[in-house]
């Protein structure tokens, strides 16, 4: 039999809970990064929320805003496109976030 791995949730002292709940959501349910891709979650009905950076482009934010506005689905800014990135560990920036589960995490707009 082969070896259990478990992985260990970590939080971060003194964290943001924006971004500690999106750190949880990464960790335990399922998200789908990046504008064209929110884009894609956000038409076909598969987004439950969705994770701007304040920096994205206007035209781009404009755009995923229209598309969330009209299923009802929460739109969240938070910080830069830098800080989405690290939240979810990964090394670059990241200007959009689309949640599609949210495993333990909750929706909080």
């Amino acid at each position: 039999m082969g070896k259990i791995l478990i992985r260990k949730r970590t939080k971060k002292s003194g964290e943001d809970p924006i971004a500690e709940n999106l750190r949880l959501i990464a960790e335990t349910g399922k998200i789908i990064i990046g504008a064209r891709e929110a884009e894609r979650a956000l038409i076909s009905g598969e987004a439950k929320a969705l994770y701007l950076a304040k920096n994205t482009p206007k035209d781009t934010k404009e755009s995923l805003k229209a598309l969330a506005e009209r299923s009802n689905i929460p739109v969240i800014e938070y910080g830069s496109s830098v800080d989405l990135g690290q939240i979810i560990g990964r090394p670059h920036l990241v200007s959009a976030i689309a949640i599609i589960e949210l495993g333990e995490g909750q929706l909080s707009a």
